[in-house]
C-alpha cells in the first residue's frame, strides 16, 4: 500500500486491487466447482471502491484524514527545520520548555480513496478435476487530499505581544509560513527528498498477476471438496519512499497461498460453500525510508532493507440460493488474520519497531451477490450462447487496522 505514514500518522489504509486465486480480497466468491476436461470460462469483473474511514488498532473507526490532523508544536516544527529549531531555542532561553510546547499552528486533512478495477480471469480444465488459470487486474486509483492550516490562538497573542519589533516579527512570519500546507510541503522536499507532500495523487497501472490450479480431490452427491493453490507474482507497481500519498498495485514480492473449499449442496437449489486458506508472503528486498521518531514519523533518506510482510490466513462462509434455474443470490462472511511485518538490516540509531507497528490486521466482511446465468437455458437447447451477469456490494463491519471501504461491482463470465 502507498503511505501516508512517514508524516504524522501511522498508515494509509484504503481499497486495494482484488487478488483472487489467493483469495486476499475476491472480488467474485469462489467454490470446489473445477471446469470440465477442454472447456474455458472467461471473467471479467469490474468494482469500484470507496473510503474515507479506517478501523484503528483497537477497532474503532475514524476519518484516514484525522490521522493527519494535528497541532503542529514548537519541537515538532524544530525537528522539520534548522530556521524553526533557532526560534524554538530562542524561545526556550527566555523560558525552559516554553519554545517546546508551543501550539503553532493546526494541521487538518481530509483523505479519501477510490479505486476502479478491472480483473481479468482465464480457466482451463486440464481434467475434469484439474483446472489451471491466470489472473490480471488493471487498476486506477485517485487519492485526493484536503489539507489546510490555521495559526493557533497561543501562536496569535505571542506575535502581539512583540509588535513594533520587526526583527521578531519577521521571524515569526517565517515560522507561521512554514506551517502552512504549501511551507510544510517545500519543507519535506528540500530537507528530506520527499517528491510530494500533501498533495492528491493518482495512477494506473497492473496489479499482481497471478497463476494457480484447482484440484478436486473429493465428490459425491451432496459434498464437493478442492484444494487451490497459486502463486502471486510481483508485476504491479509499488510504493514509492519518496512520495507520501501514493499507492502501490502490489507487494513488490512473490506469495505462495493454498485454500480449501468445501460445497455442500442439501437441495437442488441451495448449496453453501466453506473455506479456509493460508498466504505466505516471501520476503524481498527494497528501498524503505525509516522514521526518525514516533514523534517526528518522517522518513530517512530511502535505504534498502530486507522486509518480510506478515503472513494471513482466513475463512469464509457461502450461501447460494438458486431461483427459477436463472437467478443466484448469495450471502457470505469472511474473517482475515494478517500477522506483523518485520525487517532486517536496519541502521544502528534506527528503531525499527517504527516500520511495524500496527501491521497486523484484523478483517470482518459481508458481500451479497446476485447473478443470472443462463447455463440452464442452454442444457436445454433453447440458447446457444453460454453467458452469467452478477452485481455485488461488499464492506467490512469491523477490523483492525484495516481500511472501512466500500465496493460495488459487476461481473460477466462465458464459457467455450
Amino acid at each position: 500500500m502507498g503511505k501516508l505514514n512517514h508524516f504524522f500518522c501511522n498508515s494509509l489504509k484504503t481499497g486495494m486491487v482484488a487478488t483472487l486465486f489467493l483469495g486476499s480480497l475476491p472480488i467474485w466468491a469462489d467454490d470446489a466447482l473445477t471446469l470440465p476436461q477442454g472447456r474455458w470460462r472467461v471473467r471479467w469483473a469490474s468494482t469500484f471502491t470507496v473510503s474515507s474511514n479506517e478501523y484503528g488498532s483497537t477497532g474503532d473507526i475514524r476519518s484516514i484524514g484525522s490521522t493527519y490532523s494535528k497541532s503542529i508544536t514548537g519541537k515538532l516544527l524544530s525537528g522539520l527545520t534548522p530556521n524553526a529549531s533557532r526560534f524554538v531555542q530562542a524561545l526556550n532561553a527566555m523560558q525552559p520548555g516554553f519554545g517546546d510546547s508551543l501550539a503553532i499552528a493546526s494541521l487538518n486533512a481530509e483523505v479519501e480513496s477510490e479505486f476502479w478495477t478491472n480483473v481479468f480471469a482465464a480457466e482451463y480444465g486440464v481434467t475434469d478435476r484439474l483446472s489451471l488459470g491466470v489472473i490480471m487486474p488493471l487498476v486506477h486509483a485517485e487519492i485526493e487530499v484536503r489539507a489546510s492550516s490555521e495559526p493557533s490562538q497561543e501562536f496569535n497573542a505571542l506575535m502581539k505581544r512583540f509588535e513594533g519589533q520587526p526583527q521578531m516579527q519577521a521571524q515569526f512570519n517565517q515560522v507561521l509560513a512554514g506551517t502552512s500546507v504549501q511551507g510544510l510541503n517545500s519543507i519535506l522536499r528540500s530537507q528530506f527528498g520527499y517528491n510530494a507532500g500533501l498533495t492528491s495523487w493518482n495512477s494506473t497501472g497492473i496489479g499482481d498477476i497471478e497463476v494457480g490450479g484447482k484440484y478436486n480431490y473429493f465428490k459425491d452427491t451432496e459434498i464437493l471438496a478442492t484444494v487451490k493453490t497459486g502463486l502471486r507474482l510481483p508485476t504491479g507497481r509499488t510504493d514509492d519512499p519518496d512520495n507520501l500519498v501514493d499507492v502501490g498495485f502490489g507487494d513488490g514480492q512473490f506469495d505462495l497461498g493454498v485454500y480449501n473449499y468445501v460445497d455442500y449442496r442439501p437441495t437442488a437449489y441451495l448449496s453453501f460453500t466453506h473455506e479456509v486458506g493460508y498466504v505466505a508472503q516471501l520476503p524481498d528486498t527494497n528501498s524503505y525510508r525509516v522514521p526518525v521518531s514516533a514523534e517526528l514519523p518522517i522518513g530517512s533518506p530511502a535505504i534498502e532493507l530486507d522486509r518480510r510482510l506478515g503472513d494471513y490466513w482466513e475463512t469464509g462462509l457461502e450461501a447460494n440460493y438458486t431461483m427459477f434455474k436463472l437467478f443466484t443470490t448469495s450471502a457470505k462472511y469472511r474473517f482475515k488474520q494478517k500477522f506483523k511485518d518485520s525487517y532486517d538490516g536496519v541502521p544502528t540509531g534506527f528503531n525499527a519497531a517504527l516500520l511495524t507497528n500496527n501491521t497486523n490486521e484484523i478483517l470482518h466482511e459481508g458481500q451479497f451477490q446476485v447473478e443470472y446465468s443462463n447455463l440452464s437455458r442452454v442444457r436445454a437447447g433453447l440458447e446457444s450462447f453460454p453467458f452469467a451477469v452478477a452485481v455485488l456490494y461488499r464492506q467490512p463491519f469491523h477490523g483492525e487496522n484495516v481500511s472501512d471501504s466500500r465496493t460495488a461491482g459487476v461481473q460477466l463470465k462465458s464459457y467455450f
